[in-house]
């Protein structure tokens, strides 16, 4: 295949996959959607050519699946066989699937850097793990084998026929009576899917089974297309979180890093940083976000930049309140003042706006206006706390219009607990 060839066609590939209408769930769908970003910049760079593709001109696609690897999904439940329909992992499969003719059995190396080449060989033949449907295998515990799960349960059922006393899972990609499988090797075979589980749990019964028996269990295993049940857990997914926010200790880390991310991607990329940790990096060596508002130097020439920064602002106030309590003082609930339910809404809207193509100022103006999308939010946005970034957003705006006071202005106390409204 030509470079411009494959360019077109991995171009071709994630057009399949509009980035703004991906799902975004969970911390593994945001890892998608950044690789995908970074492929597509990738491929963009390469310059069209009718070479014939190499190791020498693919260096940087081959370079982005060992970074990908090994520094981002490898030990979480990101990886191929949990996650099978990420738009990352069919894309990077769709692309090495269709490598396999130039670099032969190497092309799964390729995509897992780890695995070793004992991995996909079997006898004389080739076992190249594309033969194996994405879901229907794990890895071992040092990520340097393929253990094909139907495979490696069959065979231990066949070994329980035979008279094997005792028998133990082991690793099928050498041989069946091979290397035995750890405790967390199997444990990941047994727990794979449903029908695993349920496969194992009647092999190893007290029951005995009668051929056919067996044999329906055997053809469940062998049909079985279910989604895989994750194994790497909490521990897969904070490894994850680290990975994705190892450079970010700072508010100007943050910003600095949405601004290099499209803009539907700045609310998940922030959603799933627990607070305590948001916390640290928006206050740094400040005690109150007070300080941080009031702080010289939050605030520079670009634009963009600035957005950045008072997205990431508001999102420290939202994160916060939403652990609040409902009213946030003890006034605000007695006279009715404006709540939780009506300040998270409003501090949202302005998030949403400034990634919109209004300027700040337009964005501004609608404080004053009872028109537009912040006309609803006027009385919230005015109130108590939260004023302070309203009032942070007409300075940076260069707005110095003072905003309406009303019945329902009443300052915030710091959080008690007050019991929430009913209903709420």
């Amino acid at each position: 295949m030509k470079v411009s060839q494959f360019i077109q066609n991995v171009q071709n590939i994630l057009k399949e996959y509009p980035l703004e209408q991906l799902e975004m769930g969970s911390i593994y769908d945001l890892e998608s959607q950044m690789a995908l970003l970074k492929l597509g910049d990738i491929i963009n760079r390469i310059p069209e050519s009718p070479a014939v593709l190499n190791t020498k001109n693919m260096k940087e696609i081959l370079n982005f699946f060992k970074d990908r690897w090994k520094n981002d999904i490898m030990g979480t439940d990101a990886i191929e066989c949990y996650r099978p329909t990420t738009p990352a992992n069919q894309v990077c499969r769709k692309i090495m699937a269709s490598l396999r003719i130039d670099f032969k059995r190497n092309a799964a190396k390729h995509l897992m850097p780890t695995l070793k080449e004992a991995t996909f060989s079997r006898g004389k033949g080739v076992r190249d793990i594309f033969l194996f449907s994405p879901g229907t295998y794990v890895l071992s515990d040092n990520n340097d084998y393929v253990i094909h799960v139907q495979a490696c349960l069959r065979a231990f059922s066949e070994k329980q026929v035979s008279g094997f006393k005792n028998p133990q899972l082991c690793h099928t990609a050498k041989n069946q009576n091979g290397v035995l499988l750890s405790e967390t090797e199997a444990a990941r075979v047994i727990n794979h899917t449903e029908a695993t589980k349920a496969f194992y749990e009647a092999i190893t019964s007290e029951k005995e089974l009668t051929k056919s028996e067996r044999s329906q269990l055997v053809t469940k295993l062998m049909n079985d297309n279910a989604d895989p049940i994750p194994a790497y857990g909490e521990a897969g997914e904070a490894l994850m979180k680290e990975r994705i926010y190892r450079n970010i200790h700072s508010l100007k880390d943050l910003a600095g890093k949405l601004v290099n991310l499209p803009p539907h991607l700045w609310k998940p990329y922030c959603q799933f940083i627990d607070k305590e940790r948001f916390n640290q990096i928006i206050l740094s060596d400040s005690k109150k976000i007070q300080e941080v508002l009031d702080s010289k130097g939050l605030f520079g020439s670009d634009e963009y930049m600035n957005r950045a920064v008072y997205f990431s602002l508001l999102e420290y106030y939202v994160k916060n309140r939403k652990e609040g309590s409902y009213y946030g003082s003890w006034s605000a609930m007695l006279f009715r003042g404006y709540s939780a339910g009506d300040k998270i809404p409003a501090a949202e809207e302005v998030q949403a706006l400034l990634y919109s193509e209004q300027s700040l100022p337009e964005i501004a103006a609608e404080l004053n206006s009872r028109q537009g999308k912040l006309g609803k939010h006027r009385g919230a946005l005015n109130d108590g706390n939260l004023s302070s970034y309203t009032a942070l957003l007409r300075q940076l705006a260069g707005d110095q219009e003072a905003p309406e006071v009303t019945a329902h202005t009443i300052t915030e106390e710091p959080q008690l607990s007050v019991a929430p409204a009913p209903g709420q």
